[in-house]
């Protein structure tokens, strides 16, 4: 902790093309299942090792990454080139319990539409086939849209709720 002055710690975002899944379980619980695809761990290493190479730039004497085996470089023990360490950064595991991930903005579990088949809800925000029940978040979208969702998720907030008292 006597430390924590001195990090200077990077997040690395990438753009979803996989799908998810939510279910119900037969006790009632909501189950997630999700798997990194290709693209993702690739732009995902790719973005490691990028951010890597800018805390090289500014000066970092200690890189380390988030695995449960740490990948670190340190300046005095590895030298003066970064390349190495990226080379293993981009050929690191992304598998499950090897690094740890996290999801903000979750997008299209609740896809509006005027499919009944691909979408849940309709073009106001109703879910088919349940009576008074809405969405009005970025459950609505199509896909992930790959930026801060806060204005659109506004926009359609507003929308659904325009609607609403009608």
């Amino acid at each position: 902790m006597q430390q924590v002055r001195f990090a200077a710690p990077f997040i690395v975002l990438t753009r979803d093309s996989n799908s998810g899944r939510v279910r119900i379980t037969r006790t009632g619980e909501p189950y997630f299942d999700y798997r990194l695809g290709r693209k993702e761990k690739r732009l995902l290493r790719h973005g490691m090792a990028t951010a890597a190479r800018m805390h090289f730039a500014a000066g970092a004497e200690r890189i380390h990454t988030l695995h449960s085996a740490a990948l670190v470089w340190d300046r005095a023990k590895d030298g003066p080139s970064i390349d190495r360490f990226c080379r293993l950064i981009e050929g690191a595991p992304t598998s499950p319990n090897r690094l740890p991930l996290f999801s903000a903005h979750q997008m299209g579990t609740c896809r509006m539409g005027a499919d009944r088949v691909h979408a849940v809800c309709d073009a106001d925000g109703a879910v088919y086939g349940v009576k008074g029940a809405y969405v009005a978040d970025a459950s609505l979208f199509p896909a992930s849209s790959g930026v801060n969702p806060m204005i659109t998720i506004m926009a359609l907030a507003r929308h659904v709720a325009v609607g609403l008292t009608r």
